[in-house]
């Protein structure tokens, strides 16, 4: 499939803070996909025009160049699941038409390697279904079919490349979906006698096994999204449009509910750092702009703003940056847009990098999300591409500096006063996935004496582990160095 150039504009958003800006895909269109794999991030397909006619258009941006190109999908429609498997992004199904035709049967594979498309089908065709992956596998699932509402759950293994099929516990559409971890849960949804149901479907992927969870508030049209252990299956409708956003703790197997700022369906989210952003919509008396964003870790909600207040938007997480794309304002018939909010929680500036790879065959990575604003103590830390079933913890600096401490592999960059965020609950384990992180208490830095960061300081992080390569060892990410205001 052959990529095209396209050139994209980007500004600040009009009344929005500095991490705010927007650009535009090149074609203005509703119902779209979107996901992301590396740098990438992809939106697919989707409809416009006064008559709702679908598109087969693909803009895809490049986060690593600031970069767009365009692709097209095998068949023009809207309202596609979308699964990510290893470097394999999915887009399974939807409307082949707004928004009375029938339901698809295709499934558009995009390769994030290797840029490239390929084509499968689905065992029968569906729109209003859900998807999801987890550890190599993509699952596509429930939905409505030309014979009515289905439990019929695809499964693709990235590894062998082979298509199986699997059931839910019952058949019904609209159905919200999500991973946590080796975990892909199927909640809510319409059955065919039109309740909403709370039933939720849980595949373990490293069991092959299914289990049942109950949502605590039955809707349809819910958003799914994650975050560390937990799932947030946000708004839907209901009687109405539902305010509620259930929280199910995958660790605990325990459920809590919020209330966002809005009711909503209609809506999209994602997660960056260890946020859930659910964004725009519909209320059922109009459209909406706001953002909420949840902080399952501590229960906070914050209040954002879109640049435009829109309905049927997608949303993806790629590299630092959250993306909020397309949308019809309400307004007929030609109020589609092209708009695309993003939202960049990159704090501070990389340097030392790359470190000394680790036993892992990388250099361990550090990333600094938040804002760099001293007063509103808000910095998360990820170190990433570690090795597997290792200690380790954050440290932070008021200067920098570059050596090989005795008995380490890495490169110690800070220097200074410099604390060691090792208290209890600190320390990080890198279990299976190669990674920890922490919320930063931006009030007190362990340095000698505890100090609190002001406004003018630049403060610099980095993050030790131990590794075994092959002695026992230690090694270090790169850092980041972090300016207040």
């Amino acid at each position: 499939m052959q990529l095209f150039p396209l050139t994209a504009l980007a500004l600040l958003a009009p009344g929005a803070s500095a991490q705010w800006s927007i650009d535009y895909l090149s074609e203005a269109r509703t119902g779209i996909a979107a996901g992301s794999v590396g740098d990438l991030a992809v939106f697919a397909g989707g409809y416009g025009g006064s008559f709702g006619t679908p598109t087969n258009t693909v803009d895809i941006y490049d986060a690593a160049t600031g970069q767009w190109t365009q692709a097209v999908i095998v068949e023009a429609r809207s309202r596609m699941a979308v699964a990510r498997a290893g470097d394999l992004l999915l887009f399974g199904g939807g409307h082949l038409d707004w928004p009375y035709n029938p339901p698809s049967l295709r499934v558009d594979l995009f390769d994030g390697n290797t840029r490239t498309w390929s084509v499968a089908n689905l065992s029968e065709p569906r729109r209003w279904l859900g998807g999801a992956g987890a550890r190599g596998y993509a699952m596509f699932g429930g939905g409505e079919a030309p014979s009515g509402e289905s439990a019929v759950v695809d499964v693709f293994d990235s590894a062998t490349g082979i298509w199986s099929i699997a059931a839910l516990s019952q058949p019904r559409s609209l159905i919200a979906a999500t991973s946590v971890g080796p975990l892909i849960l199927f909640a809510g949804g319409r059955t065919s006698t039109a309740n909403f149901t709370p039933t939720v479907d849980i595949f373990d992927t490293t069991t092959s096994t299914w289990s049942v969870e109950t949502l605590p508030n039955p809707r349809s049209e819910m958003v799914g999204a994650s975050i560390g252990k937990y799932a947030v299956f946000s708004g839907g409708e209901g009687i109405n449009a539902s305010y509620y956003a259930d929280v199910y703790d995958t660790e605990n197997r325990t459920w809590s509910t919020f209330q966002m700022a809005n009711r909503r369906f209609l809506h999209t989210a994602t997660s960056l750092g260890d946020q859930i952003f659910i964004a725009c919509g519909h209320t059922f008396q109009g459209v909406i702009d706001t953002v909420d964003v949840y902080r399952p870790s501590d229960g906070s909600l914050r209040l954002e703003h879109l640049s435009l207040a829109r309905y049927g938007a997608a949303a993806t997480t790629v590299r630092d940056q959250i993306m909020i794309a397309g949308g019809f304002d309400g307004i007929p018939p030609n109020g589609h847009h092209a708009v695309v909010d993003i939202y960049n929680a990159s704090a501070g500036q990389r340097y030392c990098s790359p470190g000394l790879p680790n036993s892992s065959g990388f250099s361990a990575s550090l990333r600094a999300l938040g804002t760099t604003t001293a007063t509103d103590s808000d910095l998360w830390l990820e170190a990433s591409s570690l090795p597997v079933n290792q200690f380790g913890y954050f440290l932070a600096a008021d200067a920098q500096g570059l050596f090989v401490p005795p008995g380490s592999q890495g490169l110690f960059c800070l220097g200074g006063a410099i604390g060691r965020l090792n208290a209890p609950g600190q320390i990080g384990f890198t279990g299976t996935s190669g990674a920890f992180t922490l919320r930063v208490d931006l009030t007190s830095i362990p340095v000698s004496p505890p100090a609190a960061v002001v406004a003018g300081e630049t403060w610099n992080f980095q993050a030790w582990h131990r590794d075994s390569n092959p002695q026992t060892t230690s090694n270090f990410t790169d850092a980041v160095s972090v300016t207040y205001q």
